[in-house]
């Protein structure tokens, strides 16, 4: 995009197409936008439309959900195909829901505080919420992200301390990283081939991490923060485990 494109853009992704979905306060509503393969910017939504909206995930079947505070309630909502927004969830449903994650077999994974807890749950399928873990599982747990192969990483402070786990096609959880790692893990991001993107503050900022066959890299990528003098790189915020985590 054009390096004078006015606000902050941010949570970018992308659909088997080609086209780059991102969130973006360009006009002072935060919003959600599209970067097409042919290289044109549009908005996902009516510019009318009450509240604001974040967080966009495709589920390459040309649906993109997103999560939005439309009515007040910050709640997930689907964009079709077909170009209707309809609400996820039942909107008498308690709690706050954010960060859908579909998996491209009709599942679509998300992190509520239904009981008041932040947890991770999966409107399946056949339309059954389903809590994925453990309800007395410690700690909270949020940013769901299945990579296609049945496996859904997450971000969980389950002992204490930010990390990233796995949750299997067994339905066993396993710590993705050593226990003993310096620092807060936090975003995963499987890319489907067995790798898995993270961010961390291991060396005292956020930086990109990779882990592979090979173990964990540093990501020689990065983005410049030009309101401040040191570089970061982030794949997304601690903040994503609440429902404003944009």
């Amino acid at each position: 995009m054009s390096a004078d494109r006015k606000g902050s853009s941010w949570s970018p992704v992308s659909d088997i197409q080609g086209n780059v979905y991102f969130t973006s306060d360009h006009d002072g509503k935060t919003d959600i936008y599209s970067l097409t393969s042919k290289g044109k910017v549009l908005r996902l939504l009516s510019a009318d439309r009450q509240g604001q909206n974040w967080s966009p995930a495709p589920d390459g079947l040309g649906n993109t959900y997103f999560t939005s505070d439309h009515d007040g309630k910050t709640d997930i909502y689907v964009l079709t195909a077909k170009g209707k927004v309809v609400r996820l969830l039942s909107a008498d449903r308690q709690g706050q829901n954010w960060s859908p994650a579909p998996d491209g077999r009709g599942n679509v994974y998300f992190t509520s505080d239904h009981d008041g807890k932040t947890d991770i749950y999966v409107l399946t399928a056949k339309g059954d919420v389903v809590r994925l873990l453990s309800a007395d599982r410690q700690g909270s747990s949020w940013t769901p992200v299945p990579d296609g192969r049945g496996n859904v990483y997450f971000t969980s402070d389950h002992d204490g301390k930010t990390d990233i786990y796995v949750m299997t096609t067994k339905g066993k959880v396993v710590r993705l990283l050593s226990a003993d790692r310096q620092g807060k893990n936090w975003s995963p991001v499987p890319d489907g081939n067995g790798n898995v993107y993270f961010t961390s503050d291991l060396n005292g900022i956020p930086e990109i991490y990779i882990l592979n066959t090979k173990g964990v890299v540093h990501l020689d990528v990065y983005v410049i923060d030009s309101s401040k003098t040191s570089t970061k790189s982030w794949t997304g915020t601690l903040e994503e485990r609440y429902p404003r985590g944009n």
